[in-house]
């Protein structure tokens, strides 16, 4: 989106993205799992963000009781919106099972993570108003981008999870976008005028 928008202030008409990724029915089991052992087989992802809360957890005071507590709550809220989404095409067997609501460490359970085992595709066309209707585009398919920040740590890993877990990365990002857009977030996300939503693979951290 950020090469997108830059794309389009250079005198672009317009930018396509698109893309796809299996993940459900593209990979062997033994081949998701090499891919998702960034850090190396000793050091599993799961450990890897369940050590980034603990010193999440400590930079701000909460206890593994509480940071729980957050989870479960976070998942209740997340059972009601796929309930409401679904409303009369539901049945029972959509929801996780048992095994997903056992602990994997000593924070987590499987529907602490973020991340669906389903085969993704998508596009998106990235374009100002007027090209949006000469192509004639639905305007109820239609999203403003006021704002994009983009932060980003140059160091990664274990060594650095201190630094990680302090998020002024996060928090530069989301103060540029503010600034970008020219508004108050806060105080409209206060009167009900916005939502917030941020995606990490697991959403409590």
């Amino acid at each position: 989106m950020a090469e997108a928008k830059k794309l389009i202030e250079n005198g672009e008409a317009g930018v396509f993205i698109s893309g796809e990724d299996y993940i459900k029915t593209g990979y062997s089991q033994e081949s998701r799992l090499k891919k998702m052992a960034v850090y190396g087989l000793s050091y599993p992802l799961t450990q890897a963000y369940t050590d980034l809360a603990h010193a999440f957890s400590k930079n701000n005071t909460i206890t593994d009781q509480q940071f729980k507590e957050f989870s479960s709550v976070l998942f209740e809220n997340y059972q009601i919106s796929f309930l409401n989404a679904l409303s009369d095409s539901f049945t029972p067997e959509l929801l996780p099972g048992i095994r997903w609501h056992k602990p994997i460490t000593d924070l987590f359970t499987g529907v602490d993570c973020a991340n669906p085992m389903v085969d993704f595709s998508g596009r998106i066309l990235v374009t100002r108003a007027d090209i949006a209707e000469q192509l004639g585009v639905d305007k109820s398919q239609w999203l403003k981008v006021k704002a994009l920040g983009l932060s980003r740590l140059e160091a990664d890993g274990r060594d650095v999870l201190h630094e990680i877990s302090r998020y002024e990365h996060l928090q530069k990002a989301y103060q540029q976008a503010c600034n970008e857009a020219n508004i108050d977030f806060v105080q409209l996300f206060k009167r009900g005028d916005a939502l917030l939503q941020v995606y990490t693979c697991y959403p409590v951290v």
